[in-house]
């Protein structure tokens, strides 16, 4: 594994916003718009178009010099499409943000000022929103902090927009590109067993519900996946440092068994 750089974290240091867009054109400038709206303002966009065929494209470039835009000339799995943005990143600091979810203004004033040599990761919490952007009040916040990886394995807190992450991190990590769904989910853990991560109190993303994200094709991937994640996972750490992956085992085959999420 490559020797992590150390990073000196400024004051006010310039913040790369990850967005990557298939067809988003929906509720693609509700999230621009949020970023834009942030109360800190030094930070960029790096929007990646994953090949769309909508007026994703137009939508995005009809905002100043902040958002770089790049496009694939072919459709590819999102988190080689993160690892990809990640690449065209300026900031030392990264934030994501998916096409169809919406930060709230703080969003970024609040995380930022936790960031420091020790405190590398911070993530917030996050309420859903249905398809026409109603608040459901189903809310996850107040998580934990610290070395989480156990409490990670029982209920992944984390919602992939409510990060704020250090680049250099991401860049000895990356997103492992096996993955469709749970990338993200499988790097916080791996992340977590060197890193302290921690909560800011309070939400800080609207993350958006589909119908589409429970179709019978998301419910297999997730149980291969789910699979996957927890083999990886035995082969570098102890059920008896880690017993709770023992339940996430348990939970992960009766869910198959019954063919749910």
């Amino acid at each position: 594994m490559a020797e992590l750089q150390e990073t000196k974290f400024e004051k006010v240091p310039l913040i790369s916003v990850v967005i990557n867009c298939y067809n988003g054109e929906k509720f693609l400038k509700e999230a621009i718009d949020s970023v834009y709206s942030q109360t800190y303002s030094n930070w960029e966009i790096v929007f990646w178009d994953n090949a769309s065929t909508d007026k994703s494209e137009s939508i995005a470039r009809s905002y100043d010099r902040k958002l770089r835009y790049f496009k694939s000339s072919n459709l590819i799995l999102l988190h080689e499409a993160r690892n990809l943005a990640v690449k065209k990143c300026n900031g030392n600091v990264i934030a994501f943000l998916d096409a169809d979810d919406i930060w709230l203004p703080n969003k970024l004033d609040k995380q930022v000022k936790l960031l420091s040599e020790d405190n590398k990761i911070i993530y917030g919490g996050y309420e859903i929103i249905d398809q026409f952007g109603n608040r459901t009040g189903m809310v996850t916040k107040d998580g934990p902090s610290g070395f989480i990886t156990a409490s990670l394995i029982r209920k992944n807190p984390i919602s992939v927009g409510s990060i704020l992450i250090d680049k250099s991190l991401l860049e000895q990590f990356r997103f492992d590109e096996n993955y469709d769904i749970m990338a993200d989910f499988d790097l916080w853990v791996r992340l977590s067993l060197q890193y302290r991560i921690n909560s800011v109190k309070g939400i800080v993303e609207l993350s958006r519900q589909h119908e589409s994200n429970v179709s019978d094709t998301q419910k297999h991937k997730w149980l291969v996946e789910r699979r996957y994640f927890y083999r990886n996972f035995l082969r570098t750490n102890s059920v008896l440092k880690f017993p709770g992956i023992v339940l996430y085992i348990i939970k992960t085959e009766i869910k198959g068994l019954f063919y749910v999420r």
